[in-house]
C-alpha cells in the first residue's frame, strides 16, 4: 500500500507538479492503474536459485528443503587441488579391491571445507533476499554443533533463535486413487474410423515439393531434382520481371545488352497516340522519325533514360512501323504492366521438362501462383493484346517455338485476371534487335528474307 502511495505521489509530482486535468490524463496512459515495481512483477511468484536471485529483492521469500545434503556420493576416480596435485584410490590387483587413501582424506577434507564456506555464503544471499516475510522450510531440526561439518543448509541454523517462530505441521500424503480396469467389446465404428485416421492419404501426393509461387523462366527452366528447384525458384530474385535477352541458347556482350535496356525503356515511356495524325492513319516515315527524334531528345535532356546514345532513331523508326503499333488505336495501354494470378498447376508444370507425367493429368483444381511483367497490353473492343518485346537475333520460327510457353502463360494469367475467354487474347512478340514482329497466333505462311 505504502509502495502504491508513494508512485501515486511520484506521478503528480515528477518531472514537476500536475493540475488535476493532466494528472488524470497520466493516469489513463497508465490504463488508470497506479502500480509498483517489483523484481518478480506484481501478483507473481517466481521460482529461481539462490545463486541466481542475488542482488534481487522480493516481498516474501520461501527457502524450500533446507535439509537436502549439498552433494552427492563421491564417485570421482581421480581428485586434483591445486597444492596437493592427484590422488586416486588404491586398488588391490590380488583381492581386485579398492581403498581410499590419505591422500585423497586430504583432498577431500580440502574439498569440503572450501565448498562449506561456499554454501554459508549462498545461504546467506538467500535470507537477505526477503524484504517483508521469510518462510524456512526444514524436515527435520539439525543438532550439529559445529557448522564446518554441516552436510545441509540446516546445519547451518540454531534452531534455538527460532524456537517461537517454528510451526510444525504433519506430513501427509496423497491417497492413491483406485482404478478400475474396463474390459468390453470394441466399437466397430470407431475402429473403422481409428484405421482411416491411421490409414490417410494426402489428396495432392506429387505436390509436395513444387513451389507455391513461379515465374515463367522458372516454369521453363528444366527440373533436375525438386530439391534443385526450389533451390532456382527461391534463391534468385525474379519476381516480377520480364525475359528480355535469352541467355541460355544467345551470347550477348554488355553492349548488346545496355543496347536491349535502352530500346526498351525508349518503348516503355513512348507516347503510342503520336503515331497516328489527326486523320487517324499512321505517320509516313519522315513525319516518325522527326517525331521519335523530338521525343528521344527529349528523354535525353530530361535524363529520363540511361544508354540514348546507344539508340538509332532509324531502327526505333523500323521497329515502330511494325503493323502491330498500328493496330493500338482506341485501345487502353498498359505498360510494364505486373500480375499475380492463381493458375491451375496442370496448365503451368505441363509446361516444365522433367515433370512427372501424372501431375499433367491431375485434375483435382491444385493451382499455384504465377507471376510476371507484360511488357505492354493493349485491351481494345477488338480484343486484348499482349505486346513482348525480345532482344534477339533469331528468326520467326526460333522465337515462336522458344517464348511460345512463355507467351500461353501469360494469355491465361491476362484470360483470369480480365475474365476473358483466351481466344479473344493474341501474342505478339516484337524483336527489337532485328525490328520485326511476330504473331504467335498466326500459322507462318512466308517468311520475309531478312528474317
Amino acid at each position: 500500500c505504502l509502495k502504491r502511495i508513494h508512485r501515486f505521489i511520484e506521478e503528480t509530482s515528477n518531472p514537476e507538479p500536475l493540475c488535476v486535468h493532466e494528472f488524470l490524463e497520466r493516469l489513463r496512459d497508465l490504463d488508470y492503474r497506479i502500480e509498483f515495481s517489483e523484481n518478480g512483477g506484481e501478483d507473481s511468484v517466481k521460482v529461481l536459485t539462490m545463486h541466481s536471485s542475488k542482488g534481487l529483492e522480493y516481498p516474501v521469500v520461501i527457502i524450500d528443503n533446507l535439509n537436502a545434503p549439498f552433494r552427492g556420493a563421491d564417485t570421482d576416480e581421480a581428485l586434483v587441488e591445486e597444492k596437493y596435485g592427484i590422488a586416486t584410490r588404491a586398488f588391490d590387483e590380488e583381492k581386485m579391491t579398492k581403498r581410499e587413501t590419505l591422500l585423497r582424506r586430504l583432498h577431500r577434507e580440502k574439498e569440503v571445507e572450501s565448498s562449506i564456506a561456499d554454501e554459508l555464503n549462498l545461504y546467506y544471499v538467500a535470507l537477505t533476499r526477503a524484504k517483508y516475510c521469510l518462510h524456512m522450510l526444514f524436515k527435520k531440526p539439525s543438532v550439529l554443533p559445529d557448522a564446518r561439518y554441516a552436510q545441509s543448509f540446516a546445519d547451518f541454523t540454531d534452531f534455538s533463535v527460532w524456537e517461537n517462530y517454528i510451526v510444525k505441521d504433519e506430513l501427509f500424503d496423497v491417497p492413491k486413487q483406485e482404478r478400475t480396469a474396463l474390459a468390453f467389446h470394441p466399437d466397430e465404428e470407431l475402429t473403422r474410423s481409428i484405421i482411416e485416421a491411421f490409414s490417410w492419404e494426402y489428396p495432392h501426393a506429387g505436390y509436395e515439393n513444387l513451389p507455391v509461387k513461379n515465374s515463367a523462366t522458372g516454369l521453363m527452366t528444366k527440373m533436375d531434382s525438386p530439391k534443385q528447384t526450389l533451390q532456382k525458384d527461391f534463391g534468385k530474385e525474379e519476381e516480377f520481371s520480364h525475359t528480355l535477352f535469352d541467355g541460355e541458347t544467345e551470347k550477348y556482350d554488355k553492349t548488346d545488352v545496355e543496347t536491349g535496356i535502352a530500346y526498351h525503356a525508349f518503348l516503355e515511356k513512348f507516347d503510342f497516340s503520336l503515331l497516328y495524325g489527326e486523320d487517324g492513319q499512321m505517320r509516313d516515315v519522315s513525319q516518325l522519325s522527326a517525331l521519335i527524334q523530338e521525343r528521344l531528345t527529349q528523354l535525353t535532356v530530361n535524363n529520363e533514360i540511361a544508354g540514348a546514345e546507344l539508340l538509332s532513331v532509324d531502327k526505333l523508326t523500323e521497329i515502330l512501323q511494325n503493323p502491330v503499333f498500328s493496330q493500338l488505336r482506341g485501345a487502353m495501354l498498359y505498360k510494364e504492366r505486373q500480375f499475380l494470378a492463381s493458375l491451375p498447376i496442370r496448365d503451368t508444370y505441363a509446361l516444365k521438362e522433367g515433370v512427372d507425367e501424372r501431375l499433367r493429368a491431375r485434375e483435382d483444381g491444385e493451382e499455384m501462383l504465377f507471376q510476371g511483367a507484360i511488357d505492354l497490353l493493349a485491351v481494345g473492343a477488338d480484343g486484348v493484346r499482349i505486346i513482348d518485346y525480345k532482344y534477339s537475333r533469331g528468326g520467326v520460327e526460333y522465337l515462336r517455338s522458344h517464348y511460345k510457353p512463355q507467351l500461353d502463360l501469360y494469355r491465361l494469367a491476362t484470360s483470369k485476371i480480365l475474365r476473358l475467354d483466351p481466344t479473344k487474347i493474341r501474342c505478339t512478340i516484337v524483336n527489337i534487335c532485328r525490328g520485326f514482329e511476330v504473331d504467335m497466333d498466326e500459322k507462318i505462311t512466308k517468311i520475309d528474307k531478312k528474317v
